[in-house]
């Protein structure tokens, strides 16, 4: 997913010493909760693409019967 990661450290967790390991179960956690978010693009272009071909073949259909 990332390459690289980059924290931003307030000055107060530079005088709490924030351990190594805190950080890193931090990004962690960021990544699991921000993970989920790329498949959405790809699922509602599918949904988009669906409903589009949908109404098209709705109107198909309405020409076809307007026609007979």
């Amino acid at each position: 997913m990332f390459d690289e990661a980059y924290f931003v450290l307030s000055e107060n967790a530079l005088r709490a010493h924030a351990s190594e390991r805190d950080m890193i179960s931090e990004a962690n956690r960021i990544i699991r909760e921000g993970g989920d978010s790329t498949p959405r693009k790809p699922q509602l272009l599918r949904i988009a693409a669906l409903l589009f071909s949908v109404a098209l073949f709705l109107l198909a259909v309405g020409f076809l019967i307007r026609a007979f």
